[in-house]
């Protein structure tokens, strides 16, 4: 009896990757923030609602962050902003 070849096998395809969230890195200079803490920088953060806090120690960034909750948005005379964010 003849055997009849096997189609060829079909890999499978990989599953389309998902579109992961870009947000804004703000650069902490000598300061933690830690998840449920509250600070006020003097930064703009555009239309933002969420933000990466990370660490800097001399110039270099650490190894960890925090995603923060930007709550509040504030204009300061002379046109500078400031935002208050809690990680």
């Amino acid at each position: 009896m003849a055997s009849t070849p096997s189609p060829p096998s079909q890999s499978p395809q990989p599953p389309e990757p998902q579109s992961k969230p870009v947000l804004r890195l703000i650069p902490l200079d000598d300061t933690v923030v830690f998840p449920s803490m509250g600070i006020t920088l003097t930064v703009d953060v555009g239309d933002d609602e969420r933000v990466v806090l990370v660490p800097r120690h001399e110039n270099e960034f650490l190894e960890v962050g925090t995603i923060a909750e930007v709550s509040e948005q504030l204009r300061l005379p002379g046109g500078g902003h400031a935002v208050a964010i809690s990680g």
